[in-house]
C-alpha cells in the first residue's frame, strides 16, 4: 500500500508508486489522477449502469483518425471537443455489442422498473395535486390497481440489482488484482458519474422551472423550488434523506433514492471485501446487516403504530412515516444487501450452476425451472397484491391494518422482493430463465437501459409540468386516456433523457478517458 501523504484526504489505495508531498496541495491531486490512470479503466468500471460505456465505429474512428486538416494526431483541445461531438456520442447510445460474462437479463429488469416508477409517479402526483376524488376512489377499489399504488418495490429493484452488480463486478476486480482495488477511483468515478447530469437537473427543476411555469397547481413546483433555494447542497453530498432531520426538505422529489444508493454504495465494499477474503464471516456480517434492518422496520412499526405502507399513514400530511422509514438508509438497505450476496453467490458458483443445470435433462430443468419461478412469483404477488382487502378496509370504514400486520409486512415485505428477484436473475443466467429470461436477455433492452438513470432524474418534473397546469380535476377515467397521459409521460422522459445522455452523459465518460481512464481493449 503506497502513495499516502501527509494530509489524510490524500490518501491513496493503489499499486502505484506516488511519493510523499510536503509542498502544493494540487500534488495529490495530480499524483492521484496519474495513479487511475496507470491502474486503467478496471479500477472503476462499476459505472451508473454498471457496464462498460458502448463504442462504435464511429467513436473508434474519431479517436484513430488524425485530423481531416492536418496529418498529425489532434491536439488535447482537439480531443477535448471530440468529446462533445454528436456524431460520436449519439451513435454509441444504439450500440448492442456485448462482452462475455455480461448479465444481460438485468437491463430487461432495470428498464421495466423505470417504466414501473414512472407509472406510479403518474398517478402518485396527479392523484394528490388534482384528483379527483370519486373515480380516485374506485381506482383503489380495484385489486388490478395495487400495482400502481403499491409500487413502491419497483425502487427496491434498484436496490437490489445495484447490489447485485456492485458485487459481482467488484469481487471480479478483486481477483484480478490480488485483492486489492482502486478505492479512491471507485468512489471519485462513481461520484462524477452521478452528480453532473444530476446537477442540471437540479438547477432547472429547483430553480428555472419556477420561474415560466404558472397554472392552477404550480404551488408544486414553489414548494420544490423553496426546498432547492435552502437545502440544495445537500443533494450534492447526498444526505438530502438525512437532512433535516426531523422534516421532509427534498429538493427534486424523488432523488431521495441517489442518496439511498450512494450511501450504500460508499459502504458496500465492507461486505463485498470481507465476503472476497472470510467468506463465512462476510456471510454472518452481511446477512446479520440485513436481519437487524428488518428487524429495526418492523420495531418501529410497532413503536409508531404505523401502517405496512406509507399510503396507510394515519399521519400524512406531515409525512411521519416516509420521513422515519421510507427514505432512511438502515430501512432500505435489505434489498441491497440481498443483492450484494446473490452476486457473490453469482461470481462464485456461476460456472458450477450452469455446469449442474446442463446436465440435467429437460424434464427435471423444467422442474427446478417452475419451482424457482413459482416460488419467486408467488412472493412477489404477495407483496404487491396482498394488501389489497386492507386498502378495501380503509375505505369502507376508515380501519387501518392489524398491527401484526403491518409489523410483518414491513419486516418481511423488501427482503422477500429483494430474494425473488435474485432468484429470477440468477435463474436468468444459469439456463432456467425460459421464455422470460429471453425476453429480458433481448439486446435491444441495452439501448433504454442506458437511459434509466436519465429516465428517473427527468420524468419526475415533467408529471409535475403537466399536473400544474391542469384547468380541470385530474380524471382517471377512462382508463385508455390514463394510459395516453402516461405514455406520452414516459415517451418524453426518454426524449429529454436522449438529450442527457448525448450532451452530457457520454461526453462525461469520454473526457474520464481523456483525463484518467484508458479506454478498455
Amino acid at each position: 500500500m503506497r502513495g499516502m501523504s501527509l494530509y489524510p484526504m490524500y490518501i491513496l489505495y493503489t499499486n502505484s508508486s506516488c511519493e510523499l508531498f510536503t509542498g502544493s496541495l494540487w500534488e495529490p491531486v495530480v499524483c492521484f489522477l496519474q495513479a487511475i490512470r496507470r491502474n486503467g479503466s478496471s479500477d472503476t468500471t462499476v459505472l451508473v449502469n454498471c457496464e462498460e460505456e458502448p463504442t462504435s465505429a464511429v467513436d473508434e474512428n474519431i479517436q484513430r483518425q488524425p485530423s481531416t486538416h492536418s496529418k498529425e494526431p489532434l491536439s488535447a483541445l482537439g480531443q477535448f471537443f471530440t468529446c462533445f461531438a454528436v456524431q460520436r456520442t449519439f451513435p454509441g447510445l444504439f450500440s448492442t455489442a456485448t462482452k462475455p460474462g455480461q448479465i444481460l437479463s438485468l437491463n430487461g429488469i432495470r428498464v421495466l422498473s423505470i417504466n414501473w416508477v414512472v407509472l406510479g409517479h403518474v398517478y402518485y402526483i396527479g392523484i394528490n395535486v388534482g384528483g379527483d376524488g370519486l373515480t380516485v376512489i374506485e381506482l383503489y377499489r380495484r385489486g388490478s390497481f395495487s400495482f400502481v399504488w403499491n409500487a413502491f418495490p419497483s425502487v427496491d429493484s434498484f436496490f437490489c440489482l445495484s447490489g447485485f452488480l456492485v458485487s459481482y463486478l467488484l469481487l471480479k476486480e478483486l481477483s484480478r488484482r490480488g485483492g486489492t482495488f482502486n478505492v479512491l477511483g471507485y468512489y471519485v468515478h462513481r461520484y462524477i458519474r452521478l452528480t453532473a447530469p444530476y446537477l442540471l437537473v437540479i438547477l432547472v427543476q429547483g430553480f428555472l422551472v419556477p420561474v415560466y411555469l404558472t397554472g392552477p397547481f404550480s404551488e408544486i413546483i414553489e414548494q420544490g423550488h423553496q426546498m432547492c433555494k435552502d437545502w440544495w447542497w445537500t443533494n450534492l453530498l447526498y444526505i438530502n434523506n438525512l437532512v433535516p432531520w426531523n422534516k421532509v426538505r427534498i429538493c427534486v422529489g424523488q432523488s431521495w433514492y441517489l442518496s439511498n444508493d450512494m450511501q450504500f454504495f460508499i459502504i458496500a465494499p465492507l461486505f463485498i471485501v470481507l465476503l472476497y477474503r472470510k467468506p463465512l464471516i462476510g456471510l454472518l456480517v452481511t446477512t446479520g446487516t440485513w436481519a437487524c434492518s428488518a428487524l429495526l422496520a418492523g420495531g418501529l412499526t410497532y413503536y409508531e403504530d404505523f401502517g405496512p405502507t406509507p399510503v396507510f399513514d394515519s399521519n400524512g400530511v406531515n409525512m411521519t412515516q416516509f420521513r422515519m422509514m421510507y427514505v432512511k438508509p438502515w430501512i432500505r438497505v435489505p434489498p441491497y444487501l440481498i443483492g450484494i450476496l446473490g452476486g457473490w453467490l453469482f461470481y462464485k458458483y456461476r460456472n458450477t450452476m450452469q455446469l449442474l443445470i446442463g446436465r440435467l435433462s429437460l424434464i427435471k430443468k423444467l422442474a427446478v425451472g417452475i419451482c424457482i419461478w413459482s416460488i419467486s412469483c408467488s412472493i412477489q404477488y404477495a407483496v404487491v397484491f396482498g394488501l389489497h382487502h386492507d386498502m378495501l378496509r380503509k375505505l369502507d370504514d376508515q380501519s387501518l391494518p392489524t398491527t401484526s400486520e403491518s409489523v410483518s409486512y414491513e419486516t418481511l415485505a423488501r427482503s422477500g422482493w429483494g430474494i425473488a428477484l435474485t432468484l429470477q436473475i440468477i435463474a436468468c443466467e444459469t439456463g432456467l430463465g425460459g421464455i422470460v429470461g429471453q425476453i429480458l436477455s433481448w439486446k435491444v433492452w441495452l439501448v433504454f437501459s442506458r437511459l434509466t438513470y436519465a429516465v428517473y432524474l427527468v420524468h419526475f418534473i415533467l408529471i409535475q409540468t403537466l399536473v400544474a397546469q391542469l384547468r380541470h380535476a385530474f380524471y382517471f377515467a377512462p382508463d385508455y386516456e390514463v394510459a395516453i397521459i402516461y405514455l406520452g409521460c414516459l415517451a418524453m422522459s426518454y426524449a429529454f433523457a436522449v438529450l442527457l445522455y448525448t450532451f452530457l452523459e457520454q461526453p462525461l465518460s469520454y473526457l474520464e478517458r481523456l483525463t484518467y481512464r484508458k479506454p478498455t481493449n
